[in-house]
């Protein structure tokens, strides 16, 4: 697996509306280029939408807001959400709104994934 380096928030959106869009490199967490994507060359940008209940009691939904094409990309950056989210790294996100949109790129011959 390689590790996810550097990065920040791609944008911040006010309370309400607008989703806070989130690089998956500012998780800091390691997220992992499956080996048969990389066999088979598959590179591709997913996108997850997280939700979290109104009232904030209820854990966060998350869903693949933009598909790489890819399932084991879309499963991959999926799972980096799902470790970020019960390592609670997305608590200073929610003071945001209620949705969070977390961008992955998966780029062969990088050295990290963005």
């Amino acid at each position: 697996p390689d590790p996810v380096k550097g990065g920040g928030h791609a944008a911040q959106g006010s309370s309400g509306s607008r989703p806070v869009a989130i690089m998956g490199s500012s998780l800091g967490l390691p997220v992992e280029y499956p080996r048969l994507s990389r066999i088979f060359g598959e590179e591709g940008r997913v996108r997850v939408d997280v939700i979290r209940d109104k009232t904030q009691q209820a854990d966060a939904v998350v869903g693949i807001g933009f598909s790489s094409g890819f399932s084991r990309l879309d499963e991959s950056a999926m799972s980096a959400v799902k470790k970020a989210l019960a390592q609670r790294l997305l608590d200073s996100y929610w003071e945001n709104g209620n949705r969070l949109e977390v961008t992955f790129i998966f780029k062969l011959g990088d050295s990290e994934i963005r």
